[in-house]
């Protein structure tokens, strides 16, 4: 699977779009590049296979809202 494709198919997920299964979560396509390229370099997730299934979005949005937390907490947000 493409990148491109994968970030598409996580911001059908959890972009502000109309047809957005979860549109509260108001993910931008920069936030799902940086969280996916984040979930391939990490070592906690080195023996999981990059698949582009369910299980890599739900990763990818847990690292965009760990993120998201952390700037928040930091008053950058």
């Amino acid at each position: 699977m493409k990148l491109d494709s994968f970030v598409d198919y996580v911001l059908s997920f959890y972009s502000n779009a109309e047809d957005s299964v979860y549109p509260e979560y108001d993910f931008t396509a920069d936030e799902v590049y940086k969280a996916t390229l984040n979930r391939l370099a990490r070592k906690k997730y080195a023996d999981l296979p990059f698949d582009g299934d369910s299980r890599d979005r739900e990763i990818v949005r847990d690292i965009v809202l760990a993120d998201r937390m952390h700037h928040f907490r930091a008053g950058t947000l």
